[in-house]
């Protein structure tokens, strides 16, 4: 058999093999042939990328999950609202302290023990202001406290002998400026850091029985450095707990204090709370007058907040 026959059936050979491909692709449609040539798409879709339900209506395909972002948890819950409003705000809080005294007062080398109650101290108590500002703007407080009370104990007992009584009249100043950072501010927490100074100003008569001419007296002024911190906890919408305490010290030999108040808002503007505060100071000046007060005062106290802003 020649060459050119083996090449017929050969032709022949693949043109049979093909056909029915070639058949079905015609009713199926068009295919890539030429240049010209189009493809139809899937009839679950349209050129434009819509897709084609059962029914032949169109519709937009599903938007995607949104994914979590800073503004909205994973459940899609909105965060906690700012728990302060920015600017400027004051707080206002004129109070009472119901306090107690213990330690040590002396002039001159005289030297006399003092102790008295919280109602030792009420029923010698002749006048006293005490009032708290707390400025604020943003996340920076000035919180100020001051406090000015005359009180007088006739149950002190003199160190020296000779002596069997003694009464000991006190005028006392207290004056703390802080400058701070709210380290923590959310809407049941907040935090600030706070340092500043606390001015003393002591004032000391002590009559001693039998009597040394007209009685002791002498005064002195004094600065220490503090720092410390403050925390307001919201238990409930109306109901916080306040905590504070400082340390510090300089002129004299150490300067503390920590105090912690149950309070309630009663209105907007409003809140009335009621707690503990001690505080101690140890003082003894290098002057003639030898002038000592080294006393720690503690008790209950009570006070009403006006936030007019």
């Amino acid at each position: 058999m020649s060459v050119r026959n083996w090449q017929r059936m050969l032709v022949l050979g693949v043109a049979a093999l093909l056909s029915p491909w070639i058949a079905g692709a015609r009713q199926k449609g068009p295919v890539l042939l030429d240049q010209n040539a189009t493809v139809t798409p899937p009839a679950e879709f349209a050129s434009d990328g819509v897709i084609i339900n059962d029914d032949s209506e169109a519709s937009e395909p599903p938007a995607p999950m949104p994914l979590p972002t800073a503004q909205t948890t994973p459940q899609g819950i909105p965060p906690n609202p700012p728990s302060s409003d920015p600017g400027f705000h004051i707080d206002v809080t004129p109070y009472l302290w119901f306090s107690g005294i213990n330690g040590t007062v002396g002039i001159r080398g005289y030297d006399a023990s003092v102790h008295a109650s919280a109602s030792d101290v009420l029923s010698n108590f002749d006048i006293g202001f005490m009032v708290g500002v707390v400025p604020r703007y943003n996340r920076i407080v000035f919180p100020i406290d001051f406090m000015w009370i005359k009180l007088s104990d006739t149950k002190g007992l003199p160190f020296d002998q000779g002596f069997y009584s003694a009464k000991a009249t006190l005028k006392e100043t207290i004056f703390t400026q802080k400058v701070g950072y709210r380290l923590v501010d959310r809407s049941r927490f907040k935090l600030d850091a706070l340092f500043g100074y606390r001015y003393w100003h002591g004032s000391t008569t002590l009559t001693l029985q039998p009597m040394v001419a007209n009685g002791l007296s002498d005064s002195a002024g004094w600065v220490d450095a503090v720092a410390g911190a403050r925390f307001d906890i919201g238990l409930t919408n109306k109901l916080f707990v306040t905590v504070l305490g400082d340390a510090g010290g300089g002129t004299a030999k150490y300067d503390y204090q920590i105090a912690g108040v149950l309070g309630v808002r009663i209105a907007q503007k409003w809140k009335l709370g009621a707690g503990y505060r001690y505080i101690a100071v140890n003082y003894q000046s290098r002057t003639p007058s030898n002038f000592l007060y080294n006393v720690a005062m503690s008790g209950v106290v009570i006070g009403a907040t006006w936030s007019p802003k």
